[in-house]
């Protein structure tokens, strides 16, 4: 089962991976990480429907490593905050790096 799992990340996460890559913008990265997430199972249908009333102040959301993660301005940071505590959870908020994007590339795994 976790052979599967790792298998099937490691595919989708390449395509994904490559999608980003070929269009590297915010709007992409948000619409590609919540269907990453759907896709491999992370993202159910029951922690959809839970966040749902909450997704009108979040840009995208998606699930890595077992956290829900929410994308949002500023503006609509303490709205979101309190919408997510009406429906029982309890957020943290993370300021994103502003050193950018890196590509790291490990030759030592290429063909």
């Amino acid at each position: 089962m976790l052979r599967e799992l790792r298998d099937r990340l490691a595919i989708l996460g390449d395509k994904y991976m490559s999608e980003l890559i070929n269009e590297p913008t915010y709007e992409k990265f948000m619409e590609l990480s919540t269907a990453f997430s759907k896709e491999v199972g992370f993202l159910t249908r029951g922690l959809e429907d839970k966040v749902k009333p909450c997704m009108r102040y979040a840009d995208a959301y998606y699930v890595k490593k077992r956290v829900l993660v929410f994308l949002t301005r500023r503006d609509e940071t303490e709205t979101l905050i309190n919408c997510l505590r009406t429906v029982g959870y309890e957020p943290r908020i993370f300021e994103p790096s502003n050193e950018g994007i890196r590509v790291v590339i490990d030759e030592g795994n290429m063909p």
